[in-house]
């Protein structure tokens, strides 16, 4: 299509906002939710609240220009990310999509890309397909530097045990 689309209008979508379940093998700081590029000891759960453009072009990713303020629905944009416990991360999900949604789709990043850069890209291919299913994703710590492909395989296999754990823990204990 091209033709803009109002993302506010996606069933996925309340007051402007999509929420965006996540995994994760990063560090998030203690008082900000702040993801870094420090690979965590332990699986991290929670939801990142992603703001969604009332235009939007199918296939692209609305950002603010650099160093601009911006309205809400004017861009994507991350707005706040909550980390949860396991138990209180399943019984988000349980909770928010009750029986209305029956599948999922978990978008797992690649080489060099941030974790807001992933919650964006969640949020764009969720609107984009019209989802009919939970929008989640999974984000490790691959900003490794510029063509350090060495030790972003090394995360990436240190990822896939978390991947794993995520991957099993949704499918098992989550009403979808």
């Amino acid at each position: 299509p091209t033709e803009y689309v109002d993302a506010t209008k996606s069933h996925l979508v309340e007051d402007g906002v999509i929420s965006l379940p996540f995994g994760s093998c990063r560090i998030f700081e203690d008082k900000t939710n702040k993801p870094t590029n420090v690979e965590s000891e332990v699986l991290v759960t929670g939801v990142a609240y992603v703001s969604v453009p009332k235009l939007h072009m199918p296939g692209q990713i609305e950002k603010a220009p650099w160093l601009s303020e911006s309205k809400k629905n004017d861009y994507f944009k991350l707005d706040s990310v909550d980390v949860f416990s396991a138990k209180n991360f399943i019984a988000f999900i349980n909770s928010k999509y009750k029986s209305k949604l029956s599948r999922m789709f978990i978008f797992v990043h690649g080489f060099k890309v941030d974790f807001e850069s992933a919650a964006l890209s969640t949020a764009q291919v969720a609107i984009d397909l019209n989802l009919d299913g939970v929008p989640m994703f999974f984000s490790w710590p691959s900003n490794v530097g510029v063509n350090n492909y060495g030790k972003a395989k090394e995360r990436a296999e240190y990822a896939s045990y978390f991947l794993q754990q995520f991957l099993e823990m949704c499918a098992k204990s989550t009403n979808v």
